[in-house]
């Protein structure tokens, strides 16, 4: 299997406009299925508008991980706040899933790095 040098990075692209249901699923998703590789859950806040907001939504969320708040207010679509987002975590490797991803098997994680590892991602 592929050896990071870092700690992966699993960035879940958050989006205020599209309503706290997909949050919900997500972390549903998320805790139903084993990575099988450990990983930091990174949930990136986008066009939020203010830290009373987020922290509203982060009641709900009931796992481990860290916050990116993205302050820029346009909407510069998932890719403006990934390029933002690699910037700041520019020594790892990153797994981008945007709002609407739902994880659905087992091992989701480490079947994605075997990938990686063999250049067929």
């Amino acid at each position: 299997m592929f050896k990071f040098q870092n700690k992966p990075i699993v960035l879940y692209l958050c989006f205020k406009p599209l309503g706290m249901s997909f949050l919900l699923e997500f972390i549903k998703s998320y805790k139903k299925f084993e990575s099988g590789l450990d990983h930091n859950l990174v949930i990136c806040f986008k066009l939020f508008n203010n830290n009373k907001e987020i922290n509203e939504w982060k009641k709900n969320i009931d796992i481990d991980f860290e916050q990116y708040v993205d302050l820029n207010k346009l909407n510069d679509y998932d890719i403006g706040s990934y390029f933002r987002i690699a910037e700041k975590y520019d020594k790892s490797h990153i797994l981008f899933l945007n709002t609407y991803t739902r994880i659905n098997a087992n091992n989701w994680l480490r079947i994605y790095a075997n990938h990686f590892e063999k250049n067929t991602v």
